[in-house]
């Protein structure tokens, strides 16, 4: 049973999947004990929100999934998975998504 799930990305008990990581239907599975911490971002021009994928100047250690509708959103989350660059994912309800990976990882 899915926690949370939009056209890009899903949260169940055990893990978040990323439908579009490196190009559309490229899936990433990310299991939620991997996580050692999550914050919200603040997408602005220079830092992520016109990027389509991958990474770029304004967060260099990010990496960014494919999402064609990021330029409509202010706010991300940053993944720590305990490796130098980190992913950033941009669900249509951030809010949500950080509520429950600080559960599942606290």
């Amino acid at each position: 049973m899915n926690l949370y799930e939009d056209s890009v990305i899903v949260v169940d008990a055990e893990a978040l999947t990323i439908r579009s990581y490196s190009r559309p239907g490229r899936e990433r599975r990310i299991l939620l004990s991997e996580v050692r911490s999550v914050e919200r971002i603040t997408l602005g021009f220079w830092t992520g929100r016109l990027r389509l994928v991958g990474i770029g100047p304004g967060r260099p250690l990010h990496f960014f999934h494919w999402d064609p509708r990021r330029r409509s959103k202010r706010v991300g989350l940053s993944l720590d998975l305990g490796r130098r660059m980190k992913t950033a994912i941009t669900p249509d309800d951030p809010e949500r998504v950080l509520e429950l990976i600080t559960d599942k990882i606290s």
